[in-house]
């Protein structure tokens, strides 16, 4: 294995005849599916791999993406375009996995996701936890998501909570 690894990817891509939700201008509105947007989006993704010692390593990840979407039917009203605008420009993660003594791992994953002002959604920062002990073809585990709030929004108005869980896993 080697120590340390690193990467960069940069995209670009050009989007037509994208879902639309268009509305009729009269009265009363009428809304209906079609294929009248565009989009152009790009951005760049760096990660890294860090083995620190033979039972601990590091990952690590950010990304930029940057969307823009139009009409492609200037006769039509519009209807979703904020609604399909809705990633945040930056993302960042950081994982840690421990191979501990007597069968033990310890993973912690820590990210910050950006804001989506279009929906009102502010950034926010998550930490989860794993806990497993296995032993041959059995493992059991404790996980805590979302542990540094009691809930943070994700996408306009859901929220999603901090959340804890046990699991059993047989392999055969």
């Amino acid at each position: 294995i080697e120590p340390l690894s690193l990467s960069i990817a940069t995209f670009y891509n050009s989007y037509s005849d994208l879902r639309s939700i268009d509305a009729y201008p009269s009265p009363p509105p009428a809304y209906y599916f079609a294929n009248h947007h565009a989009a152009d989006t790009y951005g760049v993704e760096l990660s890294g791999d860090l083995q620190l010692m033979t039972w601990w390593r590091l990952r690590g990840g950010y990304t930029y993406l940057d969307e823009n979407f139009w009409s492609t039917n200037p006769a039509v009203q519009p209807f979703s375009t904020s609604w399909e605008v809705n990633d945040p420009y930056n993302q960042f993660m950081i994982q840690s996995m421990m191979d501990l003594p007597k069968h033990w791992q310890l993973d912690s994953v820590l990210r910050y996701v950006g804001g989506i002002p279009s929906l009102s959604v502010p950034g926010y920062l998550s930490l989860d936890l794993r806990l497993a002990w296995h032993y041959k073809n059995v493992e059991l585990s404790l996980v805590g998501e979302n542990l540094l709030d009691n809930w943070h929004p994700e996408f306009g108005s859901t929220q999603i909570p901090r959340s804890f869980y046990g699991s059993v896993t047989f392999r055969w």
